[in-house]
């Protein structure tokens, strides 16, 4: 899960003389680790071709990008308790009307981590969310009902 629509790719292989970024949108790179600007929000599989001497090597992921990490057409406000925190923190949410969301926690990847459904009351609900196993570092956190979503950076130390 990416925002800002600005997406820093890093390569993690040994030996490649070569290098060949597809981003899934039609643009592509020839850096080893390049930084790419998506135009619109998306689901986007992204490829990396590695050439050299041995042969080719292709790794393929998908990531999801957003144009930002405030509110899209959303009838419901969310903070997380503590921020940056341990990997156990609250969600607590604040709704005018009853509603269900679901909800999935993103590493830097776009890999969904952790996800659920909550159920939420008029007024204030709070969901506590044990993340405890997962490793020091950011995360994105989006609450997502049928009119829109929003998504908040966390941090575990």
């Amino acid at each position: 899960l990416l925002s800002a629509n600005t997406s820093t790719f890093t390569n993690t292989s040994t030996g490649g003389d070569s290098f060949n970024w597809e981003f899934g949108d039609g643009m592509t790179s020839i850096d080893e680790s390049p930084i790419h600007v998506y135009d619109s929000i998306g689901t986007y599989t992204v490829t990396l071709t590695i050439t050299n001497e041995c042969g080719t090597s292709v790794s393929t992921q998908t990531v999801e990008v957003l144009t930002s990490i405030f509110d899209l057409n959303v009838d419901f406000d969310l903070v997380v308790l503590p921020n940056p925190n341990s990997g156990i923190f609250e969600m607590v949410i604040e709704s005018s009307e009853a509603d269900e969301l679901n909800w999935n926690m993103y590493n830097l990847q776009g890999q969904s981590v952790q996800e659920g459904l909550l159920s939420v009351a008029v007024g204030t609900t709070r969901q506590i969310v044990d993340g405890k196993n997962m490793p020091a570092g950011i995360y994105y956190l989006r609450l997502q009902n049928e009119v829109g979503y929003k998504t908040l950076r966390i941090v575990i130390q």
